[in-house]
Parts: structure tokens; sequence; C-alpha cells
């Protein structure tokens, strides 16, 4: 079984996913975060079904999901999943935001 590790982060982001799609449908907001949580099992089985997104941080992948990006790291035995953001949003300085 291939490993997904998930950043501190990510948790945050998911819950403002669920916590904004919940004021409309909280069953809906249950439903697309286990299609996220899918889309990291699918990612972890074939990471490199993302684009490659190294312009913003060297290795890191992206892959949307809905209208979201699932922005992820290439590990050895798995993938790292570092951000889950609104595909509106600037990514660039989600990931780096000191510039």
């Amino acid at each position: 079984m291939p490993t997904i590790r998930i950043s501190l982060l990510v948790f945050d982001d998911l819950a403002e996913i669920w916590s904004y799609i919940a004021e409309y449908s909280p069953t809906r907001a249950d439903t697309f975060i286990d299609s996220i949580d899918r889309k990291f099992d699918e990612l972890s089985r074939l990471p490199h079904i993302g684009r490659s997104r190294s312009e913003l941080l060297p290795g890191l992948c992206s892959f949307p999901v809905g209208h979201y990006i699932v922005l992820y790291l290439v590990i050895t035995d798995g993938i790292e999943v570092v951000r889950v953001q609104p595909a509106s949003r600037d990514i660039d300085a989600q990931l780096n935001p000191q510039q």
C-alpha cells in the first residue's frame, strides 16, 4: 500500500473547504471531502498523473478535484500532500507567503 503523508496545513484546508460547502449542505460537504480523500489514494498509486508545478516548488505536482487543486510531492513510497486550495487562489502566494 502506498504511503500518503498529509501536511498539517492540509487539515486546515480541508476544514475550510468543508465549512464553506456545509453552509449550503453538510451532506454535500462530507461527500466532497470523501472525493478528495479518494483522490489522495489514487494519486498515491499513480503519482505521475498530476501536472508538474516545479516552477512553484521543485518536485511539486497538482491535480484538480472539482474547483480545487491538490498540491503534492512524489516521495519514494507514495505522495506527500502539501495543500488543497481553490483553483481560483494564487497558489504561489499560498506556498510562499513571505514573498
